[in-house]
């Protein structure tokens, strides 16, 4: 899968018996290729109101070079096409409209020929069929990996969007996208080093400024955030536009100081969905590309304490492997024809297995 922070393309090597809650799950192996920077400029060239023509040979060609890194990942590791039994391709995410719709491209067909492997794809749109809003589907995950346990946990996801899980009694409570994370974060690094950084690394931009703390209160007066859950959101909300807003509307303070006080907002809208939701109490572990960035990490751990730690290892899933980990367990409960929804998350009517199946 990429998400929608565009670091790259993460590839899992998942291996699976069972199904349903008891499903066993062991990742082999896992990598991170970095997206060519010209793939990645087409990408965001399309967001918000992208150009028809071109999503449409975005499509084709994401296919294509997701089959091509498909087969790289299996030489680098020792693997053979004829090993793999399912490929889960979750694509990328285009625009997603809660409630109505999401479009994530990426030719499932041109994949499943590449590779030679039957693909499982579209996820989302299932969900969106019988009612629901398509997002966030990993809770499925966070409930076969950590529902056993006794104790309340909070499984946050620090990624393009920022989202979480509260599991109560090993079942789901309740679960939705936050708001902006990496993706905001990401941006105003491309705008502050005119292109030459695609994300803040290790927080060093965002530590030359300062919070501005009546624009974070700005920010967090976003409607998105008074709306009750179900709920999901994106790029469309907060991407491109919202951070051309952020500078246009505040010139008196420097990019350095809107880094910063954007990755203060982004830490204080995590924290106060989070303490909402689970009333203060349980652990918070933490996964995604947003671990590495010691500035939110350190707000956060302000805002949590010692409630905040990185997501430990199960079955071999690392923070950074769990989503990719999530679509190759779809892929496979698909096959068996097991519902991988959660309702009580989604707003659908009715439990579906999700998925469209493309074969080589």
């Amino acid at each position: 899968m990429s998400g929608t922070s565009l670091d790259g393309l993460d590839i899992a090597l998942v291996r699976l018996t069972g199904a349903g809650l008891s499903v066993q799950i062991r990742l082999e192996a896992f990598q991170t290729y970095d997206m060519p920077i010209d793939l990645k400029e087409r990408i965001q060239s399309v967001f918000g109101l992208g150009n028809s023509q071109e999503i449409c040979k975005l499509n084709q060609d994401l296919g294509a070079y997701n089959g091509d890194c498909c087969n790289l990942f299996l030489k680098d590791y020792g693997f053979t096409q004829s090993e793999i039994d399912l490929i889960g391709s979750h694509g990328q995410t285009i625009y997603h409209v809660h409630g109505h719709s999401s479009l994530q491209i990426s030719e499932a067909e041109t994949l499943a020929y590449k590779t030679n492997t039957p693909v499982i794809s579209n996820f989302r749109a299932s969900d969106i069929a019988v009612g629901g809003s398509g997002a966030p589907l990993v809770p499925y995950l966070d409930q076969v990996l950590y529902g056993d346990m006794s104790e309340n946990r909070v499984l946050l996801n620090l990624g393009g969007i920022a989202n979480f899980t509260l599991l109560i009694g090993g079942d789901t409570e309740c679960a939705f996208d936050t708001g902006p994370c990496n993706g905001i974060l990401n941006e105003l690094a491309e705008v502050i080093s005119n292109g030459k950084q695609n994300y803040d690394k290790d927080g060093n931009l965002a530590k030359q400024g300062k919070v501005i703390v009546s624009l974070v209160n700005r920010w967090l007066e976003h409607p998105y955030f008074q709306q009750p859950a179900p709920k999901s959101t994106g790029r469309e909300k907060f991407g491109k536009e919202w951070v051309a807003a952020a500078i246009a509307d505040f010139p008196e303070h420097t990019l350095l100081d809107i880094l910063r006080s954007a990755t203060s907002f982004v830490a204080k809208s995590i924290a106060l969905n989070i303490d909402k939701c689970s009333g203060g109490k349980g652990a918070v572990w933490a996964s995604g590309g947003g671990i590495h960035n010691p500035v939110l990490w350190g707000d956060l751990q302000k805002l949590l304490g010692t409630r905040l730690s990185v997501l430990p290892v199960v079955g071999e899933v690392t923070a950074d492997a769990k989503e990719a980990v999530a679509f190759a367990l779809f892929a496979w409960e698909k096959i068996k024809g097991n519902p991988t929804n959660l309702p009580q998350v989604t707003g659908a009517n009715k439990l579906v297995s999700m998925g469209q199946i493309s074969l080589p």
